[in-house]
């Protein structure tokens, strides 16, 4: 699993997994150009622009236009911050979920979202309705109204399926 946030600095990056061999949990620090190689895989861009604020944009692909989800400071005490939840293959048989967010509130809400079960019932209603299952691959945006140390409201904003071979 890689949990990251966006950010100007390079943050240390961990690749987490269980290795039934060594009995135990097994940690990994990723190389950048392979960082680098793996988000290439992910059919959206960033920028990072101040204060833990930024941009995400996606293709969307029936229209082929961009759309554009902002972080922002909405006034002197709530922010609109951005979080992305996204499991994309990897080039050996492998999966990688990037739980992703600018800021600390939607750093740690996307991890929530999935740690409770709750949480993950209303996501999946908002994402995939009343399909049986969920995709194997997948983007998820979040809009976060936020506070500058916790979450108060998390709204889907974009999903999609990710084929396996989709382009960029």
């Amino acid at each position: 699993m890689l949990i990251l946030s966006f950010s100007k600095k390079s943050l240390l990056t961990l690749r987490v997994h269980l290795s039934e061999t060594l009995g135990g949990l097994e940690i990994r620090i990723l190389k950048t150009n392979l960082l680098g190689t793996i988000l290439a895989k992910l059919p959206i861009q960033y920028k990072y622009t101040d204060n833990f604020k930024g941009i995400v944009t996606v293709r969307a692909p029936e229209s082929d236009s961009l759309i554009h989800f902002v972080g922002k400071k909405l006034d002197n005490q709530y922010h609109q911050d951005v979080g992305l939840i996204a499991k994309i293959a990897g080039s050996n048989n492998e999966n990688y979920l990037f739980l992703v967010g600018f800021a600390f509130p939607s750093q740690i809400e996307t991890v929530r979202l999935l740690s409770r079960p709750d949480q993950l019932s209303k996501l999946y209603a908002q994402t995939v309705g009343d399909k049986i299952l969920f995709p194997k691959h997948f983007i998820v945006i979040l809009e976060i109204l936020c506070t500058e140390f916790s979450a108060i409201d998390t709204k889907v904003k974009y999903f999609r399926e990710i084929p396996s071979t989709a382009p960029r």
